[in-house]
């Protein structure tokens, strides 16, 4: 396995598993996951990035901590409900439309424009999500396909335009809303876990960017 191909798999890997995380409530085999060695290991390996040593180490910490609650599994579905299912006010809506749009209601410019490169990019999202298209786990899932799409490039100049489609959708579609989606999950957060889960994707997908910017210059 070449450079290019093992780092553009372990890029879309992040994004895919930020993706599941955020999709919907854990199941018992995701927590089962998540607690498991080989997850332990991979958050390490994530700490291990300067960049992202204090997110990653929030939620292993927070990930330890899930343990010791009585019902870990029902007791993060029932925060999961309160940070992201509730009413704008009181939760955190996954949308991007709430936080881009002047009056932040669902399915605006936001959504039209992820449903748009959805269908640019062939990208069939209906058999997995029954979410708007400006869902945080669509965008970080359609994140994950595009980087995959560098793969099939023949040439330079191809792969270049690839990094430049990947940077503007970071910029333009999931950066422009991510801070202020993290204030705010922090804010209906009590326990910690997605607190932490959205600050590691916050960093990790700056990271991404400012990597992206270095290859393109």
């Amino acid at each position: 396995m070449d450079e290019l191909t093992q780092l553009c798999q372990t890029r879309s890997e992040i994004y895919w598993w930020l993706s599941t995380t955020l999709a919907a409530e854990l199941s018992d085999e995701q927590l089962g996951k998540y607690q498991s060695s080989e997850i332990q290991g991979f958050l390490q390996g994530l700490a291990a990035t300067p960049a992202l040593t204090v997110s990653a180490e929030k939620l292993i910490s927070t990930l330890a901590a899930a343990n010791l609650r009585n019902d870990a599994r029902l007791e993060l579905c029932a925060d999961y409900a309160q940070i992201f299912l509730g009413n704008s006010k009181s939760s955190a809506p996954p949308y991007a439309s709430v936080f881009t749009s002047e009056n932040g209601h669902l399915m605006q410019e936001a959504y039209q424009q992820m449903t748009a490169l959805l269908e640019q990019h062939n990208i069939n999202i209906s058999d997995k999500y029954s979410e708007p298209a400006d869902h945080i786990a669509i965008q970080l899932d359609f994140m994950g396909n595009l980087i995959l799409k560098t793969l099939d490039s023949e040439s330079e100049e191809a792969i270049r335009a690839n990094f430049a489609l990947q940077h503007d959708f970071l910029q333009t579609h999931l950066l422009n809303w991510l801070g202020d989606f993290e204030m705010k999950v922090k804010d209906c957060d009590k326990f910690g876990f997605y607190a932490a889960v959205v600050e590691l994707l916050l960093a990790f997908a700056q990271l991404d960017s400012d990597w992206l910017e270095t290859e393109l210059d």
